[in-house]
């Protein structure tokens, strides 16, 4: 399959295959990511600040700890507020479908928010968790 879309789109200028090991690369590249539900999102929001469309996040759950919760996990409910669903009816408008994404101001906040909720103590994390495991020990030796 994929050497049939190689073949497909070698001519396009806009169409680059990386077979790297590390990704940073192509995300720094890239303009927009579509995916289906992965960390590599976030990574790529993270990182790059750049907007995400996202298919079908159905997921069982079932081998996973989080399988017994009774609410919708962080990740998944992030996801429909800093990106942007893709659905099958968007295809025939795909161009215009990623320029709303890229142009969103609304998308950029959101992806500023859970940047700052997942990202906690940048540049000090180190720090704080020694603060922690000392405070920790010190109520322990009391």
């Amino acid at each position: 399959m994929l050497k049939r879309l190689e073949e497909r789109y070698k001519d396009y200028a806009n169409v680059e295959w990386d077979y790297n090991r590390d990704n940073i690369y192509s995300m720094k590249k890239a303009d927009i990511m579509i995916s289906d539900f992965s960390g590599i999102v976030f990574d790529y929001t993270f990182l790059c600040n750049k907007p995400v469309m996202y298919v079908n996040t159905d997921m069982d759950l079932r081998p996973y700890d989080a399988y017994d919760l009774n609410k919708q996990l962080w990740q998944f409910s992030v996801l429909e507020k800093m990106g942007i669903k893709l659905e099958e009816k968007d295809f025939a408008n795909i161009k215009e479908v990623i320029q709303n994404a890229s142009d969103s101001p609304e998308l950029a906040e959101q992806r500023k928010i859970a940047k700052e909720t997942a990202w906690m103590n940048i540049g000090k994390a180190g720090e704080k968790i020694a603060d922690y495991m000392i405070s920790t020990v010190e109520k322990q030796s009391k």
